[in-house]
Formats: C-alpha cells, structure tokens, sequence
C-alpha cells in the first residue's frame, strides 16, 4: 500500500496439484516484486492462526501522496519535542528526523503524539531543525522538582523589532496581531506593521513594543505554559495585568496607547496603572520584582539584563523563543507546540514514515506463553 509494490512470495518453491484457481490462471502467485496497480486498488489480507483465530481484512489504498517529499512550503524552524522510558527512543527519534529530510506531516504526528504529559516517560528531548540543517539537539533525565518558571514583563525598546521580525513566521502571532490591529485602527492609529515599516516616532516605538508583549502573553496562554508568576516593571505592568485578567485587551492596548504618549523614563508604578485604564475599581496584587531565584526559568521580555540563558533576545542577534520551549519541556513542562504551526491534514499523505519502530523496547527478560 506505501510503495506500490506487492511482496513476492520468496519461500514458495513448488504449488500443490488440485489448485483450479492457479491451474487455470484466475489466481495468480506473486513470484517478484509487482507494482500495484490504480492509486485506489483493493487489497484483500488474509491470517490463518493455528489456534483456530482467523481474520480477513479488506483494504482499499489511500490516494493522498506526498508533494516534494513533505518539505514544507515555509522556512519556519520546526521545533520536535519527544519523550520517552529510556533515552534510546529519544535519541533514535530524534536521530532520525536529524539525518533526514525535514517531512512536515512526520512532524505533525510527532507533535500530536507528544503533546500529551506520560507519567512513565522518564527521559525528554528536543530538536529545532530547518529545511537545511538541525539548529539544536537536546535531551535529559526528568529532574525532580522541577525548576520554578516565571515570565518577567518590562520595558522593551532596543529589540522589539527583532523580536516582531521573527514571530510574524508564525501563523498564531498573525492572529494575535489581527486582534490588537484592530482596537489600534478604532483608535485611528496605524497598524503595527505600519508602524514597524515608518519608523518614525519614538512614542510608537513604545507602543508597539507594549502590544508585542500582549500578543505573547496570549501565546503564553495558548501554549498553556502555566508560569507560577508573571512579573516585571516599568511599562511591562499592562502585560502584567493583561495575563492576570485584571484588564481586557481593549483595556491594555488602551493603557499602551495612553504610556506611549506620556513616555515615562521612570518605572511605572502599580498605583500609575488604574490611572491608564478605564475602570478605576480595578485591584492588582502582583509581584515587582526583578530580583532572580536560584533553579528558576525565567523568559525576559524587557532590556533589563537578567539571566542570559533566558533571554529571549540573545547576543548574536537571534531570537531564543524556540529553545525556552524546548528547555521549558525537557524540564518537566508540555508546552502546546503543535499550536505554533499550522495543523496537518489527517489522514497523512501515503510514504510517510512510522514513528513504531523508533519506540524501542527492553528485550532482556523472556515472557513466556502457552499455546
């Protein structure tokens, strides 16, 4: 059915007398391999067991094929987590999609596969890989407890840019980005592409880089990464507030076009906040710290230099957002990666690979049966 060829029968060396349906040609016994004809040929199996259990299956072939071997139209990298009981199926999976050409659809079923927590998979892993090469490979032992992870929200005007420039890869940025685009043109204000695109005020500047932390706040929400504190200063505090559900979108967007035109250099302080929102009622309880814990994740989205590992903008240039997610899983979280990237088309097209035979198995003791 995946190749198109049916398998000969190598170990038949003579045919029993008697046999019409063979002696006169209506059955005929496949001796080389023979290309199966029409891309929906129906396909009868046959299993006799010598214990009397008996199946017959009736197959018709699967007309998807897979275009240019699968390789994505985009060059977005693609970030596989895995887990596993050993580490020799993290590593084999993991091996695997390293050594051969990036397949969209294997991908996806990795993804689906994985984006479940195993309570009996010990070991984790992760790859980002492009088109052309593997960026970074990762794996470990679950460690327990877990590293304590928290988000840091602040004033970010050096790198918002970068940071724009890469996430519009990504299909659920332009979604969030539609959202606030539109509360910005009720305001008669322009959207942030265009904004981006001119380059001129330094207010916008600070607008734009607030409703970029809004937008990843709803990532951090879609992704479901469950932060046990949202944190920071200055600016950072709307986002704050945002995530908390303290304010509504229209309410942040709000308070950033309101920041942006007075352009504090001081920090923000929490009593400044309800001053910049409309409902004045609103209380928020809220750590301001940026003070770093010992064995803590913590993404910074702000120009403040806290932990470099961290970052989500790091020194070469390049933006980290895929390896704190990755680093994120490999530390005990599930990160909803398959939410990043358009889903696949199920049933997969035929030709791509199975994940079964990179599960791997302890094989030292022997189980025994009675027949």
């Amino acid at each position: 059915m995946e190749t198109g060829f049916i398998p000969p029968k190598n170990n038949l060396t003579r045919v029993r007398k008697g046999l019409e349906g063979i002696e006169q040609n209506r059955i005929k016994i496949v001796r080389e391999a023979t290309e199966l004809l029409d891309n929906d040929a129906i396909v009868g199996f046959n299993n006799f067991g010598f214990g009397g259990s008996n199946c017959h299956v009736i197959l018709q072939r699967f007309k998807k094929q897979k275009i240019n071997g699968g390789l994505p139209k985009d060059d977005v990298p693609k970030l596989i987590c895995v887990s596993g009981r050993t580490d020799e199926p993290v590593f084999k999976i993991l091996n695997d999609i390293s050594n051969k050409s990036l397949d969209e659809e294997y991908v996806g079923l990795l993804r689906q596969l994985h984006k479940m927590n195993n309570p009996y998979h010990l070991y984790r892993g992760y790859a980002i890989i492009s088109k052309r090469s593997v960026i970074s490979k990762s794996s470990k032992l679950l460690q327990s407890p877990r590293p304590h992870f928290r988000v840091f929200f602040g004033r970010f005007v050096n790198n918002f840019r970068m940071l724009a420039s890469y996430m519009k890869q990504f299909s659920i940025f332009k979604d969030f980005e539609t959202r606030i685009n539109q509360i910005l043109v009720s305001h008669k204000i322009k959207t942030l592409q265009e904004i981006l695109d001119t380059k001129e005020k330094v207010d916008e500047d600070v607008l734009v880089s607030i409703c970029l932390q809004l937008i990843l706040v709803d990532i951090i929400k879609e992704l479901e990464l469950l932060p046990i504190a949202v944190f920071g200063d200055s600016c950072g505090n709307i986002s704050i507030a945002y995530y908390h559900n303290v304010i509504k979108l229209e309410e942040a967007v709000s308070a950033a076009i309101k920041f942006s035109k007075v352009n504090f250099d001081s920090n923000m302080n929490f009593e400044t906040l309800p001053n910049l929102v409309d409902s004045k009622d609103k209380v928020l309880v809220m750590a301001n710290s940026i003070n770093p814990w010992k064995g803590t994740i913590i993404p910074n989205l702000s120009d403040l230099p806290l932990n470099d590992e961290d970052n989500f903008i790091l020194e070469n240039g390049g933006v980290n957002l895929l390896g704190l997610l990755g680093r994120l899983y490999t530390e005990g979280y599930l990160p909803q990666i398959h939410k990043l990237y358009p889903q696949i088309k199920l049933p997969v097209s035929r030709g791509t690979s199975m994940i079964s035979p990179s599960i791997q198995w302890n094989h030292e003791k022997s189980w025994y049966t009675f027949i």
